[in-house]
């Protein structure tokens, strides 16, 4: 098996009930889901579809950008749903076991009393309340204040 077919994003993206996580956002360009093994209630990963290693050498500057705008509709839409002070966003490039460049997005201090703990389905309801609303800051392209 590849590092491509081992990687838990690619089965994600791919629909592989082997790596299902609660999705709360999906487009042609990236994947937005919570995480199975949580730092914090809400913990988010935002991916690209495709299978990239490299966070800067691995997209254009546009590409990247595209990203980073999922990332803070993401991080403002986090913020609406989950009671939290603060949210710490860290880009990843390879280890934790993924080599898939993403993005963590995590309320609070990012740090769980039971780290890797998760309620299956308080993760499928916040992904449900996140789906429209990052669907909308996204459409609304920087047109909304705060």
């Amino acid at each position: 098996m590849d590092e491509v077919e081992a990687c838990f994003i690619c089965g994600l993206v791919s629909n592989d009930p082997a790596f299902a996580h609660p999705v709360a956002y999906r487009d042609a360009v990236c994947v937005v889901f919570l995480s199975r093994f949580p730092w914090a209630f809400g913990h988010v990963l935002v991916a690209p579809a495709m299978h990239r290693e490299r966070l800067l050498a691995g997209f254009s500057m546009s590409e990247y950008a595209a990203l980073q705008r999922v990332v803070y509709a993401t991080g403002r839409a986090l913020g609406e749903y989950v009671d939290a002070v603060g949210l710490r966003v860290s880009a990843v490039e390879g280890g934790e076991g993924c080599r898939h460049a993403h993005w963590n997005v995590v309320p609070g201090a990012g740090v769980a009393a039971e780290p890797g703990v998760v309620d299956v389905g308080a993760s499928r309801d916040l992904a449900a309340r996140l789906r429209p609303r990052i669907s909308w800051l996204l459409a609304a392209g920087g047109a909304f204040g705060g």
